[in-house]
């Protein structure tokens, strides 16, 4: 899809829909601290950064993977203050994560992104403490199975590489007389951004809430269900004590404010798009750029429901900018797709072609107007013009979805849109049919071969009558399929109509 905006080193941006947490439940083993700046970002990023680095590369000992390869360069992207190294106040395997703003957890409560440090518990403050139990790790998934994490590390096998396995971890540390540490730097509230919030007494109040950790009013039932049918999650009632935690823009209402419909079947001029369900269609008919109702996200069918590319879940609705972008919003205004930097000069549309590429046309600011200025480079064989009436010639041809009909109305030749297959009806009558095809469109070559061929040039069915010039084909009033060359016979689909 051309040149995407998406992250490719770390630091890895938030990503919304994350893995349920467990409650924030204190041991004896755990010194629980107010979190400094545990709302300042999601835990998920740090499960993001870890799973950048390849199994198997070579990461040194794994402190120094998980804390300075991972956890540092997170907090650093966020202006926060980084966790110390040795000489921290109580020790650089304890007390330099509470300095950081760390919160400990449960250890049987762990989410992704949380780091797991495992050490001899009576030397926990020292930066010397015994090696045997001693481990760091970032955890990267949750399993069914409580204290036990999947994790990414470095060194768990003595051999200083980066390694992604389910660890038991209360198990491993009993055996190896250690305690237990998971210190969480990122937020769990994170995981209701992007969500609908409700307050739990009478009246219900609802808010949607946005990635600054803010909550706006819902102001109407309207706006409410046309926000779930954007695909806003519903998180449902939050204890107050939850909700405290994320601050309400006093007077400000969340909206449900969607953009126009498209200017015309193929096109999206500046300030319209496309919402959940709507779609664009090439003016041939042989491309589609839907939007799924169900998770948001646009693909590029060919027709056949064959896909061509498919990107943007989570979106609630894709919108032509006045700066030239065209982006995928959700509606607490993240941006989930866009098309990367908006191209020079000055956007006016974006049409799906009929060789199935999304283009923005504009003006290149030298005079010239309608210029492609940026491209999906999704583009297939371009295809013939479409045949109407009863006849298909050399320069035409026969769509999926589309029909030749006799001109008494009686008989059509038909290529079927959803299974591609070739059909020849009287009425309702079947009276012949290919089964199943994969090709794109019927159509006489110039070599006088009648074919069904995709847009990559693949001929999935002929009617093997190359060699012929001048060649075209009827679909005759008495219900034969005929091919000419010129005024010549040279194949005909039912032989006893001759």
């Amino acid at each position: 899809m051309g040149s995407l905006m998406v992250g490719s080193r770390p630091i890895v941006r938030a990503v919304i829909g994350l893995a349920a947490t467990g409650a924030l439940v204190a041991t004896s083993l755990i010194a629980t601290v107010a979190p400094a700046q545990a709302l300042a970002f999601s835990n998920q990023d740090i499960a993001a950064q870890a799973s950048y680095y390849a199994v198997g590369s070579e990461q040194g000992p794994a402190r120094d993977f998980a804390v300075g390869d991972v956890v540092n360069p997170v907090l650093a992207s966020h202006g926060l203050p980084l966790v110390a190294g040795a000489g921290a106040t109580g020790g650089e395997y304890y007390g330099a994560y509470q300095s950081a703003g760390a919160v400990a957890v449960d250890p049987n409560s762990a989410m992704p992104g949380d780091l797991i440090q495992t050490i001899n518990d009576a030397s926990k403050t020292s930066d010397t403490p015994p090696t045997k139990g001693l481990h760091t790790a970032i955890v990267v998934a949750t399993t069914a199975t409580p204290g036990s994490y999947v994790v990414r590390d470095s060194n768990f096998g003595g051999d200083n590489k980066v390694s992604e396995h389910t660890w038991a971890v209360s198990t491993w540390a009993t055996a190896q007389n250690a305690a237990v540490y998971v210190w969480r730097f990122g937020s769990p509230l994170t995981n209701l951004i992007g969500t609908i919030v409700q307050w739990p007494g009478t009246p219900n109040t609802s808010w949607l809430v946005y990635p600054d950790l803010t909550r706006r009013w819902i102001p109407s039932p309207q706006v409410f269900n046309c926000l779930r049918a954007q695909g806003v999650p519903d998180s449902g009632v939050q204890p107050a004590a939850v909700l405290d935690q994320i601050r309400d823009r006093a007077w400000e209402s969340a909206t449900c404010t969607l953009p126009p419909a498209p200017t015309a079947p193929d096109m999206i001029s500046v300030g319209r798009g496309l919402t959940r369900g709507s779609q664009l269609t090439s003016r041939n008919g042989l491309y589609s750029l839907l939007v799924s109702p169900t998770d948001g996200s646009i693909t590029l069918y060919k027709a056949g429901n064959r896909v061509i590319w498919s990107d943007g879940a989570g979106s609630a609705y894709y919108v032509l900018q006045a700066d030239g972008a065209f982006v995928g919003l959700t509606m607490d205004d993240r941006v989930i797709f866009t098309t990367a930097t908006p191209p020079p000069g000055y956007v006016t549309e974006l049409v799906l072609t009929n060789d199935g590429d999304l283009q923005l046309l504009g003006s290149n600011g030298k005079g010239d107007s309608r210029r492609s200025l940026w491209t999906s480079h999704t583009a297939q064989r371009r295809a013939p013009q479409l045949a109407v009436g009863s006849a298909i010639g050399v320069r035409h041809a026969l769509y999926r979805g589309h029909s030749i009909c006799s001109a008494n109305g009686v008989y059509c030749f038909t290529h079927q849109r959803a299974d591609g297959a070739l059909v020849l009806r009287k009425g309702s009558t079947v009276l012949w049919h290919t089964g199943p095809l994969d090709g794109d469109w019927v159509t006489v070559r110039t070599s006088g071969d009648l074919v069904d061929m995709r847009s990559d040039g693949k001929i999935v069915w002929s009617a093997h009558t190359a060699g012929t010039r001048g060649t075209w084909l009827s679909m005759r009033n008495d219900g034969n399929l005929v091919l000419y060359s010129g005024h010549r016979l040279v194949w005909n689909l039912l032989p006893g109509k001759s």
